[in-house]
């Protein structure tokens, strides 16, 4: 269908749509709110500041198109294809993206995806710097290798997420639900985790130098051979962890709760263990030099 046709149609009233071919079609700027574009051919499309708020674009072929400066706001993509697109400043707030493909897709420029929905979606090497996806539901969703330097996750639900290799430098995950994600040889340096929740996940490797995790949830976590130098973990839950080799130098454990944890051959030098619940736990060739211990004493 040709684009002049489409527009004609959509003015005079019309709205359904569904599986036309529109390959490399030029839409950029038009006002479509609520048009029914299912499972239509949009591959390499231009599709630019388009108006697509509450339109329904389910299971539609959308790889490699322009969506930049987009409003999508509330649009229902389940199962559509976005991989490789562009999607910078574009709007997704509240929209139903569950399953869909957005691998190596480009959400940077401070796009919005509050409260969308992605559950069981691919996003593997996707770029998400800045973008924000307060209150986003990532459960399950497939985040290996992608960039989410400085994101906003406030909230955000990644239950059983996989998130292998991610970039979280600087990210907001205040009270994000991260149980059971494998967050291996992750970076998450700077990143706010405060009252965050990551019990059962597992962290190998992973980089969360000067990482604020204030009063977070990790019980039976794993963390073994991670850099937690300098990281903020005043009150934090961490019974039942693994901590072995675990580099926690410098680090604010005050008032943390370490109880049945296995933390040997770990790095605890220049720690705060002051009020540290210390019960079972494994200490065994722990290096503890110039640590504030739980009686406040330093160890020598």
């Amino acid at each position: 269908m040709e684009v002049n046709e489409l527009v004609e149609r959509y003015q005079s009233g019309e709205r359904i749509f569904n599986q036309i071919n529109l390959y490399e079609a030029d839409l950029s700027g038009l006002e479509l709110p609520e048009i029914s574009l299912q499972r239509c051919d949009l591959r390499d499309a231009n599709l630019e500041g388009t108006n697509f708020r509450l339109a329904n674009l389910r299971e539609a072929k959308l790889s490699n198109v322009n969506l930049n400066g987009a409003d999508l706001r509330g649009a229902n993509c389940r199962e559509a294809r976005l991989d490789g697109s562009s999607l910078q400043k574009a709007n997704c707030a509240e929209a139903n993206l569950i399953g869909a493909d957005l691998s190596r897709a480009d959400l940077t420029q401070q796009a919005k995806l509050d409260g969308a929905s992605l559950r069981g979606s691919k996003l593997s090497e996707t770029n998400l710097e800045g973008a924000s996806l307060v209150e986003a539901n990532l459960s399950e969703a497939d985040l290996n290798q992608a960039v989410l330097i400085r994101a906003m996750l406030r909230e955000a639900t990644l239950h059983q997420a996989k998130l292998t290799g991610v970039d979280f430098t600087s990210a907001n995950l205040t009270k994000a639900n991260l149980t059971k994600v494998n967050l291996n040889d992750a970076v998450l340096v700077r990143a706010n985790l405060t009252d965050a929740f990551l019990s059962g996940a597992s962290l190998l490797g992973a980089n969360l130098d000067s990482c604020d995790l204030r009063r977070a949830k990790l019980v039976g976590t794993d963390l073994t051979g991670a850099n937690l130098n300098k990281a903020n973990l005043r009150e934090t839950n961490l019974s039942w962890s693994t901590l072995r080799q675990t580099n926690l130098s410098n680090c604010n454990l005050f008032q943390a709760q370490l109880q049945w944890s296995n933390a040997s051959g770990a790095n605890l030098s220049g720690a705060v263990l002051i009020n540290a619940e210390l019960l079972r736990t494994n200490l065994r060739q722990v290096n503890l030099r110039g640590a504030l211990m739980p009686d406040g004493k330093k160890f020598e």
